[in-house]
């Protein structure tokens, strides 16, 4: 990535452009495109996101990543996938789609977490605890039934190179529920990240978990609103609780296009 210029990075699953917008800010030369299966989050109008990077730009209509990928967002140096599990019914084809529109000796990125909550604690998750597994289990189940598995894969990096990406490699790192005083500034880097990614309070954390489940646990499980509701409230306050020694797992993947 030292060579800035012409340099051109797609976004796949852009959210609210804060990874679009930083890469655009490191790599000023370079071109960064924003995509996702919806348009723009409302919590960042794109008049916000080019104020912040003129050179970052974002598609104003839906993607569906199951589907071919508009050629007309052209070739790229460099493909970043973040935060997809649960979205996904084809894993193989999505790296082939990627590499597609990559340029030779491009690198694709993909970032996950593995949302299945784990414990610093050698007694693993306490009772108090355990409905945070059960809201993971739940969707994990319910995106199984619809053929769009939550559950990471463990043969990612497999896929990459069955998608014809070389040099393929795997990073993990944990990310802690709470990890704010700095005694590891790695991990208070990561804990801020996914409170920043998904929201400080419980309320907002509650917001998150349901927003992403109610459809599957309603219409895949058959469970009411109201109960979801509560699965979700349960969840958020175990996530936002002081001092908690859970965590989630942070994977990272990348593999590079050859030049043939």
């Amino acid at each position: 990535m030292d060579n800035q210029m012409e340099m051109r990075m797609l976004d796949v699953g852009c959210g609210t452009g804060e990874w679009a917008v930083r890469a655009a800010q490191e790599y000023p030369e370079a071109a960064v495109v924003g995509i996702d299966l919806i348009t723009m989050d409302v919590l960042r109008k794109p008049c916000d996101l080019a104020a912040a990077a003129p050179n970052a730009h974002f598609f104003n209509y839906s993607i569906d990543y199951n589907q071919d990928w508009p050629r007309a967002l052209g070739d790229f140096d460099f493909v970043h996938l973040s935060l997809l599990a649960g979205k996904i019914d084809d894993w193989p084809t999505t790296y082939k789609r990627a590499s597609r529109c990559m340029r030779p000796n491009g690198i694709v990125e993909h970032v996950e977490i593995s949302w299945e909550p784990h414990s610093t604690d050698s007694a693993g998750l306490q009772a108090d605890e355990l409905p945070l597994m059960q809201w993971y289990r739940d969707m994990e189940s319910a995106t199984a039934n619809i053929g769009k598995p939550f559950a990471l894969r463990r043969d990612t990096c497999q896929q990459l190179q069955a998608a014809g990406f070389e040099d393929v490699d795997e990073a993990t790192f944990q990310i802690p529920f709470w990890e704010y005083r700095p005694r590891d500034p790695h991990r208070h880097k990561l804990s801020n990240w996914i409170h920043t990614i998904l929201s400080e309070n419980s309320g907002a954390w509650e917001r998150s978990f349901f927003a992403r489940c109610v459809l599957l646990f309603t219409h895949v499980l058959g469970y009411d609103e109201q109960q979801v509701r509560q699965m979700c409230q349960d969840a958020a306050r175990i996530v936002c609780r002081e001092d908690s020694p859970l965590y989630y797992n942070l994977h990272v993947w990348r593999g590079r296009k050859p030049q043939r």
